[in-house]
């Protein structure tokens, strides 16, 4: 396949005998596809877009939800796919090509450079509107991820149109997973990255001038807390965690987790409430109701119940409801990272291993 060219898929329906549903699988062959880490819906015509490397390369794709029509979006060796994000209101991609920041119209495949200033592979956040981008970039050089950082890291907001680009603020760790609020893209939440035992407070919340927002919560000691998704409602926010202590070996120490949760607050970190769960809860979206989660639990912990789950909230506990058993994920690269339709009737989510992966699709 090359730029533009659009093949019938061939989707295989899978039942899943002990969640008891029935999954799609929307992509084969032999290669490493994926959905995108941030949102990958658009509406009208109901699309997903994805990644893969089928054509020797990571490139984006659509996937017609209608008629299992996939059609090649971008053809080139240079694209860091797995920052890319869409945004449904434009109908178009932002990705990373080398340094540039391009943007995709995903009807007419017509691209255009946003942004060249330098900046190399952040992970992309649009705004609902399709105004502005941001993403979190290294200042100066540092260290690779996990060990002592030495550098500063700086949050970027860039106006789609190619107007320009500005910082926000500048952080002491890596600025990981960047969204916006659905309703308001002058609150803008986003977490610092690195060893979970080693970061005193994970989430924040900004405006664009940086001058207005800070924690996201009060992050407690020995507690573990990630992810910040907002909620269709702009407002309420889902993330999940952990309780932890300090186990020391003779070769050192490692970090034990005692209790799993999930938990909403509002975006100015008020209203902070949080729902023990059975297990791991790996990494979560909240639904755009904010009633409910969908989580890859169980994690390279308990491998053989890893799963793609819905979090119900009852009460003081999160719920596992089994969606499929997906086994332990062979990489970073192709854990499930399952996420909602924009309607929540849908699931979407990754199952793979360093060769191969695929896109599956559950109705709920």
């Amino acid at each position: 396949m090359a730029k533009g060219d659009s093949v019938k898929g061939k989707p295989v329906e899978i039942t899943d005998e002990r969640a008891r549903r029935k999954t799609i699988k929307l992509t084969t062959g032999d290669a490493r596809a994926g959905h995108l880490y941030t949102p990958s819906f658009l509406t009208a015509p109901s699309q997903l877009v994805y990644i893969s490397d089928r054509s020797g390369h990571q490139n984006f794709y659509s996937l017609g939800l209608d008629d299992f029509k996939s059609t090649q979006l971008t053809d080139s060796a240079t694209i860091y796919a797995a920052g890319g994000c869409c945004c449904d209101a434009t109908r178009e991609i932002f990705f990373w090509r080398e340094t540039a920041l391009v943007a995709l119209d995903v009807d007419s495949l017509e691209e255009r450079v946003v942004l060249d200033d330098g900046y190399q592979g952040g992970r992309l956040a649009v705004s609902a509107d399709g105004r502005f981008v941001a993403f979190g970039a290294a200042s100066e050089n540092v260290p690779g991820f996990g060990g002592e950082f030495t550098g500063r890291f700086v949050l970027m907001l860039v106006s789609a149109r190619g107007e320009g680009a500005h910082p926000v603020l500048t952080a002491p760790f890596v600025i990981g997973r960047v969204e916006f609020s659905p309703r308001d893209a002058d609150t803008i939440a986003y977490t610092w990255a690195g060893r979970w035992d080693g970061i005193p407070q994970r989430m924040w919340v900004t405006d664009a001038t940086g001058l207005e927002g800070g924690p996201l919560g009060s992050q407690n000691p020995n507690e573990i807390r990630g992810g910040a998704f907002f909620s269709a409602d702009g407002w309420t926010l889902g993330y999940h965690g952990s309780r932890y202590h300090i186990r020391s070996t003779e070769d050192g120490y490692f970090v034990e987790e005692t209790a799993w949760l999930v938990g909403t607050m509002n975006a100015n970190g008020s209203g902070d409430f949080q729902y023990y769960c059975p297990g791991p809860t790996g990494r979560c979206r909240i639904s755009s109701d904010g009633t409910k989660f969908i989580s890859d639990v169980g994690g390279a912990f308990v491998p053989e119940h890893q799963s793609v789950a819905l979090i119900n909230l009852d009460d003081e506990r999160g719920v596992f409801e089994p969606l499929f058993f997906t086994g332990a994920a062979a990489t970073r690269a192709t854990l499930p990272r399952p996420q909602f339709s924009p309607d929540d009737s849908k699931v979407v989510f990754t199952i793979g291993d360093d060769d191969a992966s695929d896109v599956y699709l559950v109705s709920l």
